[in-house]
């Protein structure tokens, strides 16, 4: 047999030579050119993994296995079969369990390799090492066969059998328990179609859940799917006695094997406990403990358990899989004190929880005259958030975690009013138990009326106000009474937009000024028609279920627009409601591990068209910049003639993981579709500013708005 060496030299200067030797044996060989240097074993009744030798090695050990046949009868569903399938091979972890010594061992460890195996006729043959083999047999655009325990000798030639080549898509891996390598046999895997946003429909969620596919794990713990279609999946694996794992967004390309880098590992029950100091709240009663899984791909999160603690603040929770969690500490006028995430992967977590306590006192007052109110310190959406009660006088008492500024929102019960009541600062105050604070309303006030096209009054309907300004912020959202009437008092005086909303009806939004001591005008806000928009997300593959269609119209100022979401069904048809006013509506489709789509689409109120969008694969990133950020918030990214504000876009897509935080600064759109893409300051004037550029199939393009003192475009392409 010859020992080849050959360099990896520039062209035209590699280097290259070939010994004879018979193995076993130790030679002494003179390499040149510049390193490192890849040595190989040539031979037709041997094999050996190649190594690579650096300038600094002396010594280079090659493990030389005799080699034997193997045979298969191969057929496929295609008339263009494959001249030769690829064989990957490993020693059987069998084998390595027998090996006698540290000699024995290290040969097993170097036998690991792949051949080709060609084809005459219908039989698949091949030259492998004389071992106990686990093989991998492969051909690009089917889907691999495997086989275990495969024994390779001399003669005669080993029969694999019948090779039925089917082109398409897999995932495979391994189950194992713990941090072993082994146990996972007969565990049950499904690969569920990822679902971006919330399919409300109990039918359509069914009938997403009928498209799951499903395989067994063997005696070693392997798993493969097969016939999956590109995309993204949920991988769950449940094995009675363990906990039930799921690994989120598993990508699957067209006519490939997704093969999971590290094995699923399935654990017993892991557990929780909580330590709580003071061990009650301030009113001596139980902590209340709420633990939450977040939901990926959403802002929403799945309550696990929510029950008290002792009276020695003890929590326990048990029956809980690895991952992430969020834990909040309520009091039992459910209050939320504090919030915490935490990483479960041990048997036991233990959590010791400081829950401080600041008394305060104060009165809070409308104009001159004192409001009972109930009062949420931090927010009404927040955490943490503490419910505080003013009674007729306007007089109150409570508890807080600390001192600083709070925001206070004024909450109703009955109709989930909420108001906000500005900021308000909790100070120590020395030679008091309590800190004192008063809050003072300013006499403002607004109201109005919400009805239908018809004049007709709308009970319940929602009214939203936002605080004009540098940085917008809620002011208030409220319902209406049974006249359709609202009334809103005590705003911080200047400018505020409302708008009105019942179901999928929206209002125009309407601008007023608020001033302390005088009234506002009474506001008459009317609902739009809407008009349904329906199409069909599909791939190559087929049908694209679960993806997230997001339906944007605005009109005049672009970061008041209107946004409406939906989640496709099972066939991949979705519907959406939009403002009959808005002439067109930029579509932004999000099909789960596919290409995510720019729709510019005409509206026609009397006879919408269906859509039908196509998914590609190959999606690339789009890296968005600026010198000022708040400029690039009040950007827009132009593809074909569907322009969307950034800031509109991050807040659609932040949830999903689609647009992110860029770690060099700026912002990412990831897997986006292939084609040409802009930056712009305006879609109005481009005079004022555009960067542009082209995507690759799989590239990334970075788009940075010019300096309003320069001129041209400006672009980056990687």
């Amino acid at each position: 047999m010859e020992l080849e060496a050959r360099s990896a030299g520039e062209p035209g200067t590699a280097w290259r030579k070939a010994w004879e030797v018979r193995p076993p044996a130790s030679v002494e060989v003179e390499l040149c050119g510049d390193g490192p240097w890849t040595l190989a074993v040539r031979a037709d009744a041997a094999w050996a993994a190649e190594r690579t030798a650096k300038e600094e090695d002396r010594q280079v050990r090659m493990h030389v296995f005799a080699t034997g046949e193997v045979k298969g009868v191969v057929e496929s569903e295609d008339a263009a079969a494959p001249a030769a399938v690829r064989a990957s091979f490993a020693a059987s972890p069998s084998v390595h369990q027998r090996a006698r010594n540290e000699a024995e061992r290290a040969a097993l460890e170097a036998l690991e390799g792949e051949t080709t195996c060609p084809i005459a006729g219908e039989v698949m043959r091949c030259k492998l090492p004389r071992a106990v083999l686990d093989l991998r047999l492969a051909a690009d655009g089917f889907i691999p066969h495997y086989r275990w325990d495969v024994e390779v000798v001399e003669s005669p030639a080993k029969d694999l059998g019948v090779l039925r080549l089917q082109r398409g898509s897999s995932v495979a891996g391994f189950v194992v328990v713990g941090e072993g390598e082994g146990g996972g046999e007969g565990a049950r895997v499904r690969l569920e179609p990822a679902v971006l946003g919330w399919a409300g429909d109990p039918r359509s969620r069914k009938r997403i859940a009928g498209r799951a596919m499903e395989a067994t794990a063997n005696s070693r713990g392997f798993f493969q799917v097969s016939a999956v279609a590109p995309g993204a999946y949920h991988l769950v694996v449940d094995k009675e006695g363990f906990i039930e794992q799921r690994l989120e967004g598993v990508r699957v390309g067209e006519r490939q094997e997704t093969f999971l880098e590290h094995p699923i590992a399935l654990h017993p029950p892991r557990a929780i406990e909580a330590f709580l100091t003071p061990p009650v709240d301030p009113y001596g009663r139980p902590w209340t403990i709420a633990l939450r899984k977040p939901i990926p791909g959403s802002i929403e999160s799945r309550t696990i358990v929510e029950s008290e603690a002792d009276l020695s603040g003890s929590w326990r929770a048990g029956g809980l899989a690895d991952g992430e969690y969020v834990i909040e500490i309520e009091d039992h006028r459910d209050s939320t004190w504090q919030r915490q995430e935490l990483t479960v992967a041990s048997p036991l977590e233990s959590l010791f929880v400081d829950v401080p306590v600041v008394e305060i006192e104060g009165e809070i007052r409308f104009g001159d005259e004192p409001l009972a109110a109930t009062m949420a310190w931090g927010g009404a959406f927040r955490s943490p958030s503490i419910l505080i009660t003013s009674d007729e006088k306007g007089k109150f008492e409570g508890y807080l975690p600390d001192y600083g500024v709070w925001q206070v929102d004024l909450v109703s019960e009955g109709d989930e009013s909420i108001q906000s009541a500005g900021s308000v600062e909790v100070k120590p105050q020395p030679g008091r138990r309590r800190a004192k604070v008063e809050i003072r309303l300013p006499d403002t006030e607004i109201s109005g009326e919400v009805v239908r096209g018809n004049g007709e009054p709308v009970a319940a309907a929602g009214v939203l106000l936002i605080r004009e300004g540098e940085r917008r912020a809620r002011g208030a959202n409220l319902l209406t009474d049974e006249k359709g009437e609202f009334r809103l008092r005590g705003l911080a005086e200047g400018e505020y937009l409302l708008r009105a909303y019942e179901g999928e009806r929206t209002s125009e939004w309407s601008a007023i000024h608020l001033v302390d001591g005088m009234d506002a005008s009474h506001l008459r806000l009317v609902l739009d028609a809407v008009v349904e928009l329906e199409g069909q997300v599909v791939s190559a593959a087929g049908e694209v279920p679960g993806s997230q269609v997001i339906a944007i119209t605005w009109v005049g100022d672009p970061s008041l627009a209107t946004v409406k979401t939906a989640t496709g069904g099972a066939d991949g048809t979705f519907r959406l409601s939009v403002p009959a006013s808005s002439r067109a509506a930029d579509l932004v489709v999000v099909p789960p591990g596919l290409a995510m789509q720019f729709l510019h689409v005409a509206i026609n109120a009397e006879r919408p068209a269906p859509l039908l969008v196509y998914a590609e694969l190959n999606g690339g990133t789009v890296s968005l910049g600026a010198d000022d950020p708040q400029e690039l918030l009040a950007a827009f990214l132009v593809h074909g003639s569907s322009a969307v504000n950034v800031k509109t876009l991050f807040q659609i897509l932040s949830a999903s993981g689609r647009m992110k935080f860029a770690a060099a600064g700026g912002l990412e759109v990831v897997a986006a579709r292939p084609g040409e893409y802009a930056l712009c300051r305006s879609v109005v004037r481009p005079a004022d500013g555009c960067a542009s550029g082209v995507l690759a199939p799989g590239g990334a393009l970075t788009l940075r708005l010019p300096a309003r003192s320069g001129s041209g475009d400006a672009a980056g392409a990687e």
